[in-house]
């Protein structure tokens, strides 16, 4: 019985998830704490999934970075108008949720079917995510409310100290990690200096976030282990510079 119920905590909790949200655009004055409450279930329940199972870091070095995916939706949730953006959050959201409980819970039971690093990279696509949504929100607070400017620079540049900390891979020692995660501080300022002064609309100075944390930390990746993936590489390098240049030419530049 115990072991069905764990079992299907990944499923509930993305749909509670995505009930949470729907609530939560219905009503605005009870942001964020419906929001608050699903990052705290997510925790519980990878809590309850890894007991006994998994030591306390190794749990935090896998689920960490899903909840600062999460909290970085939940942050840029008021700047989400259309139905069709919010039913593309709620989405989001709630399968971020669902999908990274779901890889915990393979690691733990069931290691067959378990993707090679299926965690390790499912956390660094979180990573941009959480560029592109913690920029929307703070640009859009900067517009709205008039916060000081210093604020997204130095939020930016911690994100990107602690999302290049949390996706650093097992076999990095100290000093590489602590090398990128100055790296990414750097760029992390460089993404927040550039949603002040770039006239763009707020989506795509966030996609220029994302941009910027995505191609360095897949460019980490292909630092570990021997194998030489070059055609997987320049496939991968031609596409993200034929996306960057997509969005800077279609974009409507103030």
């Amino acid at each position: 019985m115990i072991f069905l119920l764990v079992r299907g905590l990944p499923l509930f909790i993305g749909l509670i998830a995505f009930a949470v949200c729907q609530w939560q655009w219905r009503d605005a004055s009870i942001y964020p704490w419906p929001l608050v409450a699903v990052v705290i279930g997510y925790g519980a329940a990878a809590g309850l999934i890894a007991h006994r199972r998994l030591s306390l870091e190794e749990l935090v070095s896998k689920m960490a970075p899903g909840v600062v995916v999460l909290f970085s939706m939940g942050f840029a949730f008021l700047m989400v108008e259309t139905p069709e953006s919010r039913l593309a959050v709620s989405i989001l959201f709630s399968g971020s949720a669902a999908v990274s409980l779901e890889m915990l819970w393979m690691l733990v039971f069931d290691p067959a079917r378990y993707p090679v690093h299926g965690l390790s990279r499912l956390n660094i696509a979180f990573m941009p995510l959480a560029a592109f949504f913690t920029c929307l929100g703070l640009t859009g607070l900067g517009y709205f409310i008039r916060t000081p400017e210093w604020i997204t620079p130095a939020a930016m540049s911690a994100l990107g100290a602690l999302a290049f900390f949390l996706t650093s891979h097992h076999s990095h020692n100290d000093a590489h990690r602590n090398r990128w995660t100055i790296l990414g501080a750097a760029i992390g300022l460089q993404a927040g200096i550039l949603a002040i002064i770039l006239p763009v609309s707020i989506v795509v100075q966030g996609a220029f976030a994302a941009f910027l944390f995505a191609i360095p930390l897949r460019i980490r990746r292909y630092s570990t282990g021997t194998t030489r993936r070059y055609v997987a590489a320049w496939g991968e390098g031609i596409g993200v510079t034929v996306l960057f240049l997509t969005v800077l030419l279609v974009s409507r530049w103030a």
